[in-house]
């Protein structure tokens, strides 16, 4: 193709300005599936804080954040790990007639609570170990963290219901596991955390759920006051609302959270004397 036989600039054209370049990204990541979804799943029932929760399943409007750029790495890591993985499938496994090893991306159903179905997209099953991944792509000060504490429960609890999921469809599970990628560093940087699958845990994450959930469809926002708040990084919450003295607009955060302390004001409370 020669240069003569382009289309010729839009006659808006005025040179040298990406005027919609920022804009056409943001739209994307503000209207991705992830981003989008309603009803809670695996990856939110594990929240430490309980009024996250009830405000989830009150479908109380999320507030507007800027661009989750971190989130969209994330999202298209994993959409090359299921080319990876598909892949890997085809080239090892095809002759086995579409018994791949392999199970990416797929919605199973951990449970119902009050007569709703739980469902969530796991990122892979391995068949021949009976082990659930999940993908998560962290910076490094989370992969150190994760690496000296674990996932944390939100995490660990997320996995176990995948596991759950599998089970119900009539497939084994013997370990869960999270993989730790590292956003800024090289492969040999994951951090790989795994355990054996305990069904005890997913139940006891959906309980807490209907527990939850039974109070906010009795009292709806007069709930919230009544669910313990956790700091779990209040200030990235979608419900949290800055000094809000009404629940129904937002939540200002758990007490204890860095958000709610005292800013010092003298030079002596910097330095904590």
């Amino acid at each position: 193709m020669t240069a003569t036989s382009y289309a010729q600039p839009f006659p808006a054209y005025t040179g040298g300005r990406f005027v919609e370049y920022l804009d056409v990204i943001a739209d994307a990541i503000a209207n991705q599936p992830r981003t989008l979804q309603r009803s809670i799943g695996p990856s939110e029932i594990g929240s430490p804080c309980a009024r996250r929760i009830g405000y989830k399943l009150l479908h109380h409007k999320e507030k507007e954040c800027p661009p989750n750029w971190k989130a969209f790495i994330g999202t298209g890591t994993h959409l090359n790990l299921e080319g990876v993985f598909d892949r890997y499938n085809l080239d090892h496994y095809a002759e086995l007639d579409g018994q791949e090893r392999f199970y990416i991306e797929t919605k199973v159903s951990v449970g119902e609570v009050n007569g709703v179905e739980v469902t969530g997209s796991c990122d892979l099953y391995d068949r021949m170990t009976g082990t659930v991944v999940d993908h998560k792509v962290v910076g490094d000060w989370m992969l150190g963290n994760y690496r000296k504490k674990g996932p944390g429960d939100q995490y660990r609890i997320q996995a176990h219901l995948y596991g759950r999921g599998w089970q119900r469809a009539g497939l084994p599970v013997d370990t869960v596991a999270i993989a730790f990628l590292p956003r800024n560093g090289q492969l040999a940087d994951t951090y790989l955390w795994s355990e054996p699958y305990d069904e005890t845990i997913a139940i006891g994450a959906l309980m807490r759920l209907e527990g939850i959930s039974l109070t906010v469809g009795a009292l709806g926002y007069a709930a919230l006051e009544h669910l313990p708040t956790f700091d779990a990084w209040c200030q990235h919450c979608p419900f949290f609302a800055h000094k809000s003295d009404n629940l129904e607009r937002g939540c200002p955060g758990d007490p204890s959270s860095n958000i709610n302390k005292p800013t010092p004001t003298t030079s002596s409370e910097y330095l904590g004397i």
